[in-house]
């Protein structure tokens, strides 16, 4: 393929007739070299060769590009090439770089025709080669092997011309050179300015790739390869032929123009270790690679896609992909917790860049994104005008509803509010029905029973019974929470009616021993978990007569086990967050939200209940699906208000 002009102040001034090895105007690595005209025995006369070096230029600490042409109507050079210290070397005429210049050859014409010699087309060829660097080296030799006598060498000086790399990352040059060069650009981009990255990027989709001439031993392998929404999420383990995990690769699609650029995350693949132990050698234990790849658009539901990874040597290995839909498939959500280990001294990056956006992704794709139809059966005739709905989720165990009752209908308070149960799972809605036909008439406490026909989570349950409520005020409860006394729910709202920028407010929750449970929350990092922020019930196990009831306090946070507050507020928020997956984290964040406008959340120490929490999950035990959902949701949390909770928390100590 000939290209006029593949770079920019890629021709040298052609020699003129009278003096063809006359110096450019431009001065070059290796400025114009006259291989002389030479006549043979028989009379015959072998026209000059002309080479030219235009540039070698520095593209990273370890990459120069050479370019330039070589003239050689004759075919008296061989080769040229350019040597490489414990390399092979890189060859340039012929190469994978080679290109047709018949501008030159246009230039140069006049000059052989005035001494009476012709110059068919295509007698130029120009070149491109990507030379590797070592530590300090600032020339690179370039050889051209003679049909007749000694070859002959050059050294070249690297020059420093940020600029000029730039410009050879236009479109018209790197078409030609960077196709064969792609494996040894992938493993170098981390070394390549960012506007040279970004230029590479724009690239990818417009220049077609082929694989180099060289071999590599580099290996590549995917796991999981998942379509989610308009993007791609890959896991899978990479070794190069220098032993260690590829640090870019390259994502194209058969049949369209995408092509990006991924810098995967690294983990550990200990099997992966074990397996080449011995073989060969393996220099990085984390060869373990995990990449999300957002913004594809219509293309990342196309099959066809494949995965290249370069290395030092230039080798490229490219892999098919399978792509499955992440959405359908259930072991994919388990799979993307799994890949990123808590032990990873690269866990934060990695989730931060790929696990964590991807997971949200993947989420917020699988939430329904309209209010589902919510339908009520009452149980007793519902107040007309209630000051508290009460809001109560039922999922799996609903037995604790009736002990909730049990002590409710001790209250006379209770009458004046509105008792919803929402339940949230179809597979005990038939079953709670029936049992209460036949045993509501012992409690006689009015109370609705609401229902959507599927399972919404924690905060989505919660939601929807929020759109039946008719109560001026929302008091979310869990089952589990049982009063010590009449009058607790009349205390809560006073409290929120007279202390100073009440938003929410919460009462102190104990375990059937009297110990705290909860007074309060703050927040924490935790280090294993990359410093997340977790959160944190301060006296947790502490006898409750420790709890300061001098009068509602403001605290960081409430749990939303039993949380009280205005309606149309908690409206107006947004209710609790149902990108928190399986009910964590969506109370501190609802209360964060309140405190971001400008309210505060209290703890009223003198209401007590009792709070047959679930076991405490302990984060250091084995780490399983349901703990790593926790990690997800305190990754999201974070996320969201990392810069609030550092502030929080050192107005907290101080």
């Amino acid at each position: 393929m000939d290209h006029q002009d593949p770079g920019p102040e890629a021709t040298s001034a052609a020699p003129p007739a009278s003096s063809p090895a006359e110096a450019p105007p431009r001065q070059a690595p290796l400025p114009l070299v006259e291989f002389p005209e030479v006549e043979q025995s028989d009379g015959l006369r072998l026209p000059p060769a002309y080479l030219v070096v235009d540039h070698c230029v520095r593209l990273s600490p370890g990459l120069a590009l050479l370019q330039g042409w070589m003239t050689d109507p004759a075919r008296r050079l061989r080769q040229l090439v350019a040597t490489r210290p414990a390399q092979p070397s890189l060859p340039l005429v012929p190469g994978p770089a080679t290109h047709g210049r018949p501008d030159v050859d246009d230039g140069l014409r006049p000059a052989f025709e005035g001494r009476g010699l012709s110059l068919p087309e295509g007698c130029t060829q120009g070149f491109f080669g990507l030379v590797t660097l070592s530590a300090g080296q600032d020339s690179v030799t370039v050889e051209a092997e003679l049909d007749a006598g000694t070859p002959r060498r050059w050294s070249l000086p690297v020059q420093d011309d940020p600029a000029q790399a730039v410009a050879f990352m236009r479109r018209e040059a790197a078409a030609v050179w960077l196709p064969a060069a792609v494996g040894l650009v992938l493993d170098a981009l981390h070394e390549l300015p960012e506007v040279m990255q970004e230029r590479l990027g724009e690239l990818g989709r417009q220049i077609p790739l082929r694989q180099p001439a060289n071999s590599t031993t580099g290996r590549l392998e995917i796991d999981l390869a998942a379509r989610i929404g308009d993007g791609l999420f890959l896991m899978g383990w990479g070794l190069t032929q220098a032993g260690k995990a590829p640090r870019h690769l390259l994502l194209r699609s058969e049949g369209s123009s995408t092509m990006r650029v991924v810098t995967p995350g690294h983990v550990a693949r200990p099997d992966v270790v074990a397996a080449f132990n011995g073989q060969r050698p393996v220099r990085d234990q984390d060869l373990g690679l995990v990449a999300w790849v957002p913004g594809l658009g219509a293309d990342a539901g196309r099959q066809g896609w494949s995965l290249l990874a370069g290395d030092s040597e230039g080798g490229l290995v490219e892999r098919r992909l399978s792509v499955q839909d992440g959405l359908a498939q259930e072991q994919t959500v388990t799979a993307m917790l799994h890949s990123v280990p808590l032990s990873s001294s690269a866990f934060r990056r990695t989730y931060d860049l790929h696990t964590g956006p991807a997971l949200e992704s993947l989420f917020r794709l699988r939430r329904r994104q309209d209010r589902p139809q919510v339908k009520a059966q009452y149980f007793g005739p519902a107040p007309v005008d209630p000051e508290v709905s009460i809001i109560v989720p039922l999922y799996g165990r609903w037995d604790f509803m009736e002990y909730q009752i049990a002590q409710f209908v001790h209250d006379p308070e209770l009458r004046r509010h509105e008792l919803i149960y929402y339940v949230d799972d179809p597979s005990i809605y038939d079953g709670i029905v029936q049992y209460w036909r036949s045993t509501w008439p012992l409690y006689e406490l009015p109370f609705t029973l609401a229902y959507a026909g599927e399972n919404l989570g924690f905060a989505g349950a919660n939601n929807a019974a929020a759109t039946v409520a008719k109560g001026r005020r929302l008091l979310l409860l869990n089952s589990d929470v049982i009063p010590t006394e009449p009058g607790w729910i009349s205390r809560l709202t006073q409290a929120l009616d007279t202390a100073p920028q009440a938003g929410v407010v919460g009462p102190v929750l104990m375990y059937g021993d009297g110990a705290i449970q909860h007074a309060g929350m703050q927040f924490q990092t935790y280090p294993h978990w990359g410093d997340l922020w977790t959160n944190l019930h301060p006296g947790k196990g502490w006898p409750v007569e420790w709890v300061d009831s001098q009068g509602p306090a403001v605290m960081p946070a409430l749990t939303g086990a039993c949380m009280l507050m205005d309606a149309e507020r908690y409206r107006a928020l947004g209710g609790l967050d149902e990108g928190f997956i399986r009910g964590d984290f969506e109370d501190s964040d609802l209360c964060l939200k309140i405190r971001a406008e400008g309210l505060l959340p209290y703890l009223v120490p003198d209401v007590r209940l009792f709070h047959l929490e679930r076991q405490s999950q302990d984060i250091n035990a084995r780490v399983d699906t349901r703990t790593l959902l926790t990690v997800f949701n305190c990754w999201r949390h974070t996320q969201r208000w990392g810069d609030t909770l550092q502030a929080l928390s050192e107005e907290t100590q101080s």
